[in-house]
């Protein structure tokens, strides 16, 4: 629990900490007896859930000691809440364990436990966190694991498919994908006093968060010629180092005092062990740089090192264009004279700040251009795309939808408004005809 505890410092999950903490533990156990001990609980809290899970080892490893052999367990396939007064008990299970279904029922004063191994009903399994027919609730591709819900206030579903909500269906169908291995016996630690209730895949960057495969941006830097690994936080003024890194690499340097108070992003102060100036380079450029420790947390650099250095993200947009289609001119659009002056100047601007480049040579793909009026009465100016955008391969990207976007703009206070028109601008374009 330690370690989900220090992931969970990047996460902002405030008053809910305690309940994400406890789904994980009772969602990513690899004991099939622990996560039922812990669904027969009514108001499980997530102390009660940690000292339920080490009672149930305990007992495993006593009872394996007595016997030497560990009862066989069932994986759990599917989970279905049924809203009713009454439901009869029953517990019916199959030959082999290693490749039963189950379908757990739970009502509001009962529950059951039944087998059910048709392929129809394995057909029309559903995310229990938003309802989507083509994943499950454990899919990276599930946008609502961190959305909160507007019927109960908890965090983890939308309101179409929250169980407290009163407009939904009397019966709800929820998955939970089935278990790829079962508990072994042979590999569990004797001695282990603690519960093993994360896994963590593919992580590339030190700062990924549980169930991503996003990986933060990150640099390696000589601090004091030692090559570290930091995560990219241009939001950051300062750079931070965990104390676990710097007792291992930093421990003959002195660590001074601090005259100004840390604060995250959340108003929540950071508490922190001194500070020490160390030698930063990167790529043959060096600099000196304040580096403050914190007991926890991820290795940051912040503004401080990012501009002494120079440090810019690599990567530029590259137009991929669809095979066999035929590159097209078209015709100059003719600017009227009253507008020349402006269109002029603003090109100019364009060509001085580094946004547009004059080309030199003939091109095989020509769009005209096109002024728009601003309601300040300047001009704005763009070019029409649309024969391009049919030859160019478009990078379909999913948009939110009404309830992705009500969940994070809950209990929001403050808004703001935002003219994105240069946006674009900050990306920088390969060099190619039909950029």
């Amino acid at each position: 629990m330690s370690a989900l505890r220090e992931l969970s410092l990047t996460c902002n999950f405030g008053t809910f900490l305690d309940e994400m903490l406890r789904d994980q533990l009772v969602e990513k156990t690899n004991s099939t007896r622990i996560r039922e001990r812990l669904l027969l609980e009514t108001d499980l809290k997530l102390p009660k859930a940690i000292e339920t899970a080490r009672q149930v080892e305990q007992a495993v490893r006593d009872s394996r000691s007595i016997s030497g052999k560990m009862p066989e367990e069932a994986t759990c396939a599917n989970v279905k809440f049924t809203r009713g007064k009454n439901s009869d008990r029953s517990n019916h299970r199959s030959g082999d364990a290693r490749n039963s279904q189950s379908q757990f029922t739970k009502s509001r004063g009962n529950s059951s436990f039944t087998n059910q191994n048709t392929p129809d009903n394995r057909g029309r399994q559903c995310c229990y966190r938003c309802g989507s027919k083509q994943h499950l609730a454990k899919s990276h591709l599930c946008r609502a694991k961190n959305a909160k819900c507007d019927a109960c206030g908890k965090t983890g579903h939308f309101a179409r498919v929250c169980l407290q909500n009163n407009n939904n269906a009397s019966v709800r169908k929820v998955d939970s994908t089935q278990s790829s291995t079962l508990h072994n016996p042979s590999t569990t630690d004797e001695g282990a006093d603690s519960v093993q209730v994360l896994g963590i895949s593919n992580v590339t960057g030190p700062a990924v968060e549980a169930g991503s495969a996003k990986p933060s941006i990150v640099c390696d830097l000589e601090i004091n010629s030692i090559s570290l690994r930091f995560v990219v936080d241009t939001g950051s003024d300062i750079t931070l180092m965990n104390a676990r890194r710097f007792d291992k690499y930093f421990l003959r340097e002195s660590l001074g005092p601090i005259n100004k108070k840390l604060v995250s992003y959340n108003n929540t102060v950071i508490q922190t062990l001194g500070c020490f100036t160390a030698k930063v380079g990167y790529k043959g450029k060096s600099m000196h740089a304040n580096i403050y420790v914190v007991e926890v947390g991820i290795s940051l650099i912040g503004k401080d090192v990012i501009q002494g250095l120079g440090l810019q993200l690599d990567g530029k947009s590259l137009s991929c264009l669809q095979p066999g289609f035929k590159p097209v001119q078209q015709q100059l659009r003719r600017i009227p004279f009253a507008v020349r002056g402006k269109v002029a100047n603003e090109l100019k601007r364009l060509t001085d700040e580094g946004v547009i480049e004059p080309v030199r040579e003939a091109s095989e793909w020509v769009s005209p251009v096109v002024v728009a009026w601003k309601k300040d009465g300047g001009i704005r100016i763009c070019v029409d795309l649309r024969k391009v955008n049919e030859a160019v391969v478009i990078e379909k990207y999913p948009l939110p939808n009404i309830d992705e976007l009500l969940s994070e703009l809950r209990n929001a206070k403050f808004f703001s408004k935002l003219d994105l028109k240069s946006a674009y601008y900050q990306l920088e374009l390969e060099e190619v005809h039909v950029t």
